[in-house]
């Protein structure tokens, strides 16, 4: 079975990038991301962002794969990819 390869090498992730917004509510937050690669079968990765929920460490450097959480369905039926939190688990784990 073909997998969706997310990379993290040392020591690009180890930098956590922090933006501030403040919602539709008023409620502040902080963004976090660090920078990932992807491997989607092209010729080489695509440099990506990986969002890091605020009160999660940021992830190790190693392989990765998407989690079944980090899917939604959009209110049309469609598959999308929940861009305010990655959730990605090592890769081969079940």
């Amino acid at each position: 079975m073909s997998r969706i390869k997310i990379e993290l090498i040392a020591p690009e992730c180890n930098q956590v990038s922090e933006r501030k917004y403040t919602d539709k509510k008023g409620v502040e937050h902080i963004a976090r991301s660090q920078v990932g690669y992807l491997h989607n079968g092209g010729r080489f990765p695509t440099q990506i962002r990986v969002s890091v929920p605020e009160k999660r460490a940021p992830y190790s450097p190693g392989e990765y794969e998407f989690a079944p959480e980090a899917f939604n369905v959009s209110r049309w039926g469609d598959v999308t990819l929940n861009g305010f939190e990655t959730h990605l688990v090592p890769l081969g784990s079940k």
